[in-house]
């Protein structure tokens, strides 16, 4: 099954006898309201390696700048949890 985004995933889990694998952070945060078992998956799991990639005309603008930087810096903050 494929579905645009990880709340879709939990949904799916909760309404069915499906299981999935999702961030350690989603589950802890939806656990309860999709009434969903969480549990440490029985093998080791590689990080995602997530890369952000841009068109070179948005290199200097500053929106584009400051929006990067925004989204580096919540990704930053979630590889520290880990």
């Amino acid at each position: 099954m494929t579905v645009p985004v990880f709340s879709g995933v939990c949904r799916a889990v909760s309404e069915g006898d499906l299981i999935a694998l999702v961030p350690a952070q989603l589950a802890a945060k939806v656990a309860e309201t999709f009434s969903l078992h969480v549990f440490e998956p029985p093998m080791q799991i590689d990080p995602p390696l997530i890369i952000g990639i841009w068109h070179k005309r948005s290199d200097n603008t500053p929106l584009a700048s400051w929006m990067r930087e925004r989204v580096f810096h919540l990704m930053r903050a979630l590889d520290a949890q880990s």
